[in-house]
């Protein structure tokens, strides 16, 4: 169950870190659920939501970026995976915590699509696959989702 929250009412560690790490930022929305809090935002004229453990820990941050503002590489090793042709039908950019490089973050760039030509035939519909494809800024396939 996910409940709406006053900034007062989030965890007091979220909001110095957001005023520090988004400087200008609007808060639109806080919200908490079973795994944390997100802060729904507007940073540099774009939408975002940035994720928190329950303990207030940052966890990433999701940016809603614009075909046209995916980065080239991106673009291109999506067009060449076995995804090409599948209907583009979200993009974003996700920076996340790193454990795994040593860098405190890594940023990846999220196609999320869909293999069908025809969203709005019911048949087609029941057939299609949704997933989520992230590439790093070098345009490197790094992960695959399935979304449910």
């Amino acid at each position: 169950m996910t409940i709406n929250l006053s900034i007062a009412q989030m965890q007091p560690n979220i909001l110095p870190y957001l005023k520090t790490r988004y400087p200008g930022a609007k808060i639109d929305k806080i919200k908490q659920d079973k795994n944390g809090y997100t802060a729904g935002m507007t940073n540099n004229g774009k939408k975002c939501s940035v994720y928190f453990n329950r303990q207030g820990s940052w966890l990433r941050t999701e940016t809603n970026l614009k075909w046209k503002t995916m980065p080239a590489a991106t673009k291109v090793s999506l067009n060449r995976s076995q995804y090409a042709g599948w209907q583009v039908l979200d993009t974003k950019e996700e920076e996340i915590a790193s454990t795994e490089t040593g860098r405190q973050t890594d940023t990846l760039y999220m196609f999320e699509v869909n293999n069908s030509s025809s969203l709005g035939d019911m048949r087609s519909l029941a057939q299609t696959s949704d997933k989520k494809i992230y590439f790093n800024a070098a345009g490197k396939l790094v992960k695959e989702e399935k979304i449910n």
